[in-house]
């Protein structure tokens, strides 16, 4: 029903329309450097010509053409319906901590527990954790929770080696703004709204067209 919609409205696709999404399923799957007898021969493992399969892609697209024209294309999601998801839908961003691993030298483990003398620490070879999310934390690295932006951790060891962690920078969490969300939001509603649209749209389609078996 659909196919002969396409037909009446003259939304069929052309040989070039088809063409392209050969090429981009061939791309998509590797499969872009194959011949057209080659891709056909890996068509046929799963019961596909390449006529057949170009006819099938064609009456995709052509049912996707009418799907848009008389569905997507209609669908509008006003600013106080991205701003009512928005409120009813808050979203914060995680508390993350910038970290840096940094060596300790001349120091065991049994000075753990006092003040690291910073002349001990080997800043050159220091490992940069980079942002590390809240929830994301190593167990180990646990008491990075209670330290402030520039403080430097009391000695932990890591594959035998001491370090001490150094919260370069951290970030507190905090509501998204509606500026950050809001093309998200709208796509998302814009998605809903589709798929309402289309299944109404296909229902009504059904009971307005008459089947005729020969």
């Amino acid at each position: 029903i659909l196919i002969q919609r396409a037909i009446d409205r003259h939304m069929l696709p052309t040989e070039a329309d088809v063409e392209r999404q050969v090429v981009a399923f061939k791309l998509q799957n590797g499969l872009g450097d194959l011949s057209a007898s080659d891709f056909e021969e890996e068509l046929k493992k799963f019961g596909f010509t390449l006529k057949e399969y170009k006819f099938q892609i064609g009456r995709l697209i052509a049912s996707e053409n009418i799907k848009r024209m008389e569905v997507t294309d209609k669908i509008v999601v006003t600013s106080q319906e991205v701003e009512n998801y928005y409120n009813n839908n808050p979203e914060v961003t995680p508390e993350e901590y910038y970290l840096k691993m940094i060596p300790v030298t001349n120091q065991d483990n049994s000075d753990k527990k006092f003040n690291i003398d910073k002349n001990n620490l080997n800043m050159s070879d220091a490992v940069d954790l980079g942002w590390i999310k809240k929830e994301d934390l190593d167990p180990k690295f646990e008491f990075v929770l209670t330290m402030e932006k520039g403080q430097i951790s009391e000695m932990v060891n890591v594959n035998d080696k001491n370090y001490v962690i150094e919260v370069t920078n951290k970030k507190e969490s905090s509501q998204k703004s509606l500026d950050e969300r809001y093309s998200g939001i709208e796509k998302l509603l814009t998605q809903k709204k589709q798929a309402k649209l289309i299944k109404k749209f296909e229902i009504d389609l059904k009971k307005n067209s008459t089947i005729i078996y020969l």
